[in-house]
């Protein structure tokens, strides 16, 4: 049920007295990618490529909390990593050009207004997973800020201040899915599952959809896939025959027989290992494929302990720190 206009005003206000939020960051998957050719020079976003996919959020996720500090102070931003296995995930990026900050500044850019923020990322969402995590706590920060500071910014303008910072922050930003959940005595606790959508062209034609219901199983390899380098491989490997056009990638309703992943046979270009993964489970008759630009594979069943043993012990050096985690579609 979409939040009403008093409803949200109470959150805000709420938001503002204690001066903290909560969010909860969803992770996604693709249950279907096509992608079109790269862009020309002449373009006004030269390299990209128009997207068509099928986007769920599932219930692994992050968190991220957001506080007012005092307008002269520094603006504080601090990742933590946290998992159930004490996995650890390196942050290997600057800070400043984290999604969450870049998030921030784009609303301080919109507002005019200086947001004296302290951003904090309790990280579960695997960093390069193809899972969507760095997107999705920017638009965690979209949302959580907008009803901090009492910017008043409805979603279509959220969604394309979003655009500016990844095609698949504005699918997360979903505001009929906002939920207020909880009024905490220190903060408030926001919950904000986007609806699946199928997404086209450069993330901005979002049309939502029904949720699919099942539980999956999460296969994140030790190693991470950056997402320019499989878009590189791909425009160098994939057949322009085998491109579609951007008619079809810009059309909502553009139907396909098959269920596929454009960006595969790209991502396990750059990481033949992922070929060698994939192929070790479908051989044991498990339906999986690669979500997002890689690396997390995923598997449309609860993958138990004794199927998963059976594969791993085939090849122990390579999925040795290879991790398994059940999660839901949401």
């Amino acid at each position: 049920m979409p939040e009403s206009g008093e409803q949200h005003r109470t959150a805000a206000a709420y938001a503002s007295r204690v001066g903290r939020v909560r969010v909860r960051a969803h992770a996604k998957i693709n249950l279907c990618l096509h992608v079109g050719q790269p862009e020309p020079a002449t373009s006004e976003k030269p390299g990209w490529h128009r997207v068509h996919t099928h986007m769920h959020a599932i219930d692994l996720h992050d968190d991220i909390i957001l506080t007012r500090v005092p307008q002269h102070g520094p603006i504080n931003h601090r990742v933590s990593w946290v998992s159930t296995d004490n996995h650890e995930s390196p942050v290997e990026w600057p800070i400043d050009s984290d999604l969450a900050v870049r998030a921030l500044r784009a609303l301080e850019a919109h507002t005019g207004q200086t947001l004296a923020v302290e951003i904090v990322v309790r990280k579960d969402i695997p960093a390069g997973g193809g899972l969507g995590g760095g997107s999705s706590d920017a638009a965690a920060v979209l949302i959580g800020v907008n009803l901090l500071c009492n910017l008043h910014l409805n979603e279509h303008t959220l969604q394309q201040i979003a655009l500016q910072l990844g095609s698949d922050v504005a699918f997360f930003v979903d505001m009929d899915r906002a939920r207020h959940g909880r009024h905490d005595a220190d903060q408030l606790c926001l919950e904000t599952t986007p609806r699946p959508a199928i997404v086209s062209g450069f993330g901005g034609t979002i049309e939502r959809t029904d949720r699919v219901h099942g539980a999956i199983t999460l296969i994140i390899p030790s190693f991470g896939c950056n997402s320019a380098e499989v878009y590189h491989a791909f425009d160098a490997i994939t057949p322009q025959s085998h491109v579609l056009l951007p008619c079809q990638i810009d059309n909502p309703s553009f139907s396909y027989h098959t269920i596929r992943n454009d960006l595969e046979g790209a991502a396990c270009h750059v990481h033949p290992e992922l070929r060698t993964m994939l192929s070790m489970m479908r051989r044991q008759g498990i339906s999986c494929y690669l979500t997002g630009s890689g690396s997390t594979i995923v598997a449309h069943r609860d993958l138990n302990d004794i199927a998963f043993a059976a594969i791993s012990q085939q090849h122990r050096a390579l999925w040795k720190d290879t991790r398994r985690i059940g999660a839901n579609l949401c």
